[in-house]
């Protein structure tokens, strides 16, 4: 369940843009127009990494949710077929 500022969606990463070390991730989606940020200090970030690489590298859909007021990734797993 998300709240009232979160939005789940579900896609396969086109793009992933690492700007540095001292910023998010960006995040592009096959099917989203927007970046979604995957920020650096979020406790599952390594996990997280992997399984956008993955998405991209061999199609695997994601389920993710992200805050509206920011598109900063809350949360991120493989989508159930």
């Amino acid at each position: 369940m998300t709240s009232s500022s979160e939005i789940a969606q579900r896609d396969v990463v086109k793009r992933i843009e690492e700007l540095g070390a001292d910023q998010p991730v960006r995040v592009l989606f096959r099917f989203h127009a927007a970046f979604y940020f995957l920020l650096r200090d979020n406790p599952h970030f390594d996990g997280w990494l992997a399984l956008i690489n993955e998405s991209k590298e061999q199609g695997v859909s994601l389920q993710f949710t992200y805050k509206y007021s920011d598109q900063s990734i809350t949360s991120l797993a493989r989508a159930s077929q």
